[in-house]
Parts: structure tokens; sequence; C-alpha cells
């Protein structure tokens, strides 16, 4: 009984980081700054990232689970926003400025100038 109290916790350990690990797989790290016509920085935008996907899209389309769900993210006091997303093709927007960004498998750097 006291072998299983002490393997317990490097079980539960193990188990967290192939759960950290999957999650990382199937996400992508992007992160950027916001800043405005004159570049300084635009602390507390709300940035908006949909996917470009249609649930038409899906072989299940009243499902609609191949496509991601819209992301919203706020950027911190130095504008700078982080978030994990899956990879694919989506549309980012603060206030009135759209970029579109295709996302693959590696972590990526979007920076936004907001016109």
């Amino acid at each position: 009984m006291v072998f299983f109290y002490r393997l317990a916790p490097l079980v539960l350990s193990i188990l967290a980081t192939a759960a950290s690990f999957a999650i990382q797989k199937d996400s992508v790290r992007i992160f950027g700054d916001v800043h405005d016509s004159s570049g300084a920085v635009v602390s507390g935008a709300t940035l908006d990232i949909k996917p470009d996907c249609k649930c038409s899209d899906c072989s299940d389309s009243k499902e609609c689970k191949c496509c991601p769900p819209q992301v919203t993210v706020t950027t911190d006091s130095s504008g700078h926003y982080e978030v994990r997303i899956p990879a694919g093709n989506y549309t980012f927007q603060v206030r009135n400025t759209k970029v579109k960004v295709a996302v693959g498998s590696e972590d990526k750097n979007v920076n936004i100038t907001v016109q």
C-alpha cells in the first residue's frame, strides 16, 4: 500500500506531461504585437481570430466539428498578445484592420498595424 502512495505522484506527473504534449501537438502558439499607424503600441486592443472555414466544408455540416471556434484575445499593456490555436487559415481583425494568416505546424509571430 505504501508503494502505491509513492508511485501515484509519479504516474500523475507522467500523465500530465503526456496530456501537455497532446495539447501542444494539436495547436500552435501565435503571438505578436498590435501598433497604431504611428508605431505606438495599442494596449487593451481586442483581437478577433476567426477561422476561414465554413460548416459546409465539414463532412457533417450540421455538427460543424471540423471548423475551430473563433478566438478573441486582448493585448496587454505592451500591446502584446499570445494564443494557442489549431493549424488552419484565419482572419485576424483588430478594429477595421483585417489580416489573413495561414497557420501551419510551427509557432508564428503575427504583428498587426491598426489603420
